[in-house]
């Protein structure tokens, strides 16, 4: 079998240069952290305390809806995963939870992203999602995105689900919370890439494999 489904014979060389390309654009930089010689104390609060007082407004999604069908987009929980544009479709409906730029999107394991520019404002949610609206004034969702992750299960295949309402984190002002902001985004684009180098690197082994054995690569020299 093909490493890519449907690829024909005289596509795999092709297929292999484009792989070695986008493997090489990846960037695999970590972001500058200071190493502290002892625990950093900081004020806590805890998501709870910050909906009591108005500065963030959660809402999940429905449990279930029509898919595969109709014109409004639907971002899964795959698609917060992966880190990718919405897959699916559904029909407007009463009851479906829509995003914005600037909404953070959580699973139930705690998993959670920041929703960019490129997602349209018709978006909605997909099961098993939440939607953490802020007072951009106040709080910097990075910021809420990053301690709402570091809260997921880090064992392979954890899925443990979390109460996210209880999840702590300091009670900063806003420039100190973007500077926190900036260090989780850094973080997740770093696990982006790493995920998108062991994807690719798998599908250029197979494909140098293959064009080796049809005659479609041969080696330098």
């Amino acid at each position: 079998s093909r490493p890519v489904p449907g690829l024909r014979d005289a596509e795999v060389g092709q297929a292999f240069a484009s792989t070695v390309a986008r493997l090489r654009s990846l960037s695999l930089t970590p972001p500058v952290l200071t190493v502290c010689t002892k625990r950093t104390e900081l004020p806590q609060t805890t998501i709870r305390e910050l909906v009591k007082v108005g500065l963030i407004d959660i809402d999940y999604a429905a449990g279930r809806m029509p898919m595969g069908e109709g014109d409004v987009p639907v971002l899964t929980a795959e698609d917060l995963t992966e880190g990718r544009l919405p897959s699916e479709r559904t029909t407007a409906e009463d009851g479906l939870v829509r995003i914005a730029p600037g909404d953070v999107v959580a699973t139930p394991t705690g998993l959670a992203r920041v929703v960019g520019a490129d997602i349209g404002q018709d978006t909605v949610l997909g099961a098993g999602l939440a939607r953490y609206r802020l007072d951009p004034d106040r709080l910097d969702p990075d910021f809420l995105a990053g301690f709402l992750r570091a809260t997921a299960p880090r064992a392979p295949g954890g899925s443990s689900r979390i109460d996210a309402r209880r999840t702590r984190l300091p009670w900063l002002s806003l420039e100190r919370q973007r500077e926190y902001g900036r260090a989780f985004r850094a973080l997740t684009e770093l696990a982006d890439a790493v995920r998108a180098t062991t994807e690719l690197g798998e599908t250029l082994v197979g494909l140098g494999f293959d064009g080796l054995v049809d005659g479609y690569l041969r080696p330098e020299g």
